[in-house]
């Protein structure tokens, strides 16, 4: 009867032990899955805030008026907005015309490069 009771007692202490170790397995794996999951929420809390900023940028008074000026071409009143001439229409116009002459651009103006920001404003301004 004590052997009886021995291998009963110790079945039931190998299966409270094996219960314990699977418990704990199953303790760890959920606290590395809701390790995981913390950092995805703290990624996705970051980019609603992004978002969130993005959205009041968006619905500020400067970002209208830089998509007016930008896309539609709408100023505030009373300002001017300075337009450069397109040295690609330039350059075409001015190889039809030549053309139109009967005489072949000269290579150096064809390779020629656009002037910088300061001479076509030096030019658009005070050269007309």
């Amino acid at each position: 009867m004590t052997k009886l009771a021995f291998l009963f007692l110790l079945l039931l202490s190998g299966f409270f032990l094996y219960q314990s170790v699977l418990s704990y397995s199953k303790i760890r794996l959920r606290s590395n899955e809701l390790g995981f999951l913390r950092e995805q929420v703290a990624e996705l809390e970051e980019k609603l805030k992004d978002k969130q900023e993005e959205l009041a940028y968006r619905k500020s008074a400067d970002f209208i008026y830089k998509v007016a000026l930008e896309q539609l071409g709408l100023t505030r009143p009373g300002e001017v907005i300075a337009v450069l001439p397109d040295w690609v229409e330039k350059e075409k116009t001015s190889a039809e015309g030549s053309r139109s002459e009967g005489t072949a651009p000269p290579a150096a103006a064809a390779s020629e490069e656009p002037s910088p920001y300061w001479k076509q404003w030096r030019q658009l301004f005070f050269e007309n």
